[in-house]
């Protein structure tokens, strides 16, 4: 058995050779455990600060306060574009700059969402706006490929009303009759859009497939 001498030297031995690893390692440790407490915190407060912002934001968008509106959502995708903030508040300047037909602007913001966003219905929500700034632009083909990249079940009612409005306005009657149809015989429409599209249908006139709808 060692002796307490022995014990003692072969401690030391041993801290000679692992002692400055075990210092890194522990300092690596706390570090760690430091860091990511303050990281935590300053996630926090980032979320507070653009919260805070977002607030004001929501104020001047009720008012119509667009250039406000406009101002405060820049501020929070320049100083908190990961927040969860930014993409309402771009989906919000985007709506003021459509208000004050600033439509390069709004389609601007809506390609901001479509391409940053980490929210796949914001992203689609921010399609079907642009889809619809781009069919009152007349590109309709751009439009088509904008609702054709619409991937979550709850816009897809809304993606073929506007493919049925761009082939009304191509002039093809049955492919926006097809179209309007399919979003009728979409369980996740919802009741406002289901009569907007149903009026949309019957503004078409008759037709044998109409039976289809049920």
């Amino acid at each position: 058995m060692e002796t307490a001498e022995q014990e003692l030297e072969a401690l030391k031995d041993w801290w000679k050779e692992n002692g400055r690893t075990l210092v890194v390692g522990v300092a690596i440790g706390l570090g760690g455990i430091f860091g990511w407490t303050w990281w935590q915190d300053h996630l926090r407060s980032q979320a507070e600060e653009a919260s805070q912002i977002y607030q004001r934001l929501i104020q001047d968008a009720a008012v119509e306060r667009h250039d406000s509106v406009r101002a405060q959502a820049a501020e929070i995708i320049q100083s908190y574009p990961k927040s969860g903030y930014a993409t309402l508040a771009v989906l919000l300047a985007a709506k003021s700059a459509f208000a004050e037909n600033d439509f390069d602007e709004a389609k601007r913001q809506l390609r901001w969402v479509v391409d940053s966003s980490d929210n796949a219905s914001f992203k689609d929500l921010a399609r079907l706006r642009l889809a619809r700034i781009l069919i009152d632009g007349d590109r309709l083909d751009e439009a088509t490929s904008v609702v054709e990249s619409v991937e979550q079940e709850a816009f897809r009612a809304g993606a073929d009303e506007i493919r049925g409005d761009i082939e009304v306005i191509r002039g093809n009657t049955q492919g926006a009759r097809e179209a309007f149809l399919r979003a009728l015989g979409d369980s996740a429409i919802s009741g406002p859009t289901r009569s907007r599209v149903q009026m949309k249908l019957d503004d078409l006139g008759s037709s044998q497939e109409d039976d289809v709808q049920g």
